[in-house]
């Protein structure tokens, strides 16, 4: 599963952990560490992929993932939520 990176270096998918799906083997981790982050009681995501290598560490830690867990929604897809004054 390839994604995109735009001109400006966008990119096109938002990761994320299912905590329920998660059994913190630190798989995702161990691929990605600049990404991803095993504590003892959660897995998290400390920041977006950059660029295309990083998105390329995130599809592997994706496809790793043996509960599959991480997940990745393009940015087309999420609505934009805007405060009113």
């Amino acid at each position: 599963m390839s994604q995109t990176v735009d001109v400006n270096g966008a990119v096109d998918q938002i990761y994320a952990i299912d905590q329920e799906s998660c059994i913190r083997c630190a798989s995702c981790s161990s691929i990605a560490p600049t990404i991803f982050h095993v504590g003892d009681d959660a897995a998290y995501i400390l920041r977006q992929p950059l660029d295309e290598d990083e998105v390329d560490q995130c599809e592997a830690a994706l496809g790793n993932c043996p509960t599959s867990a991480i997940t990745a929604t393009p940015k087309s897809s999420l609505v934009e939520i805007t405060a009113r004054s």
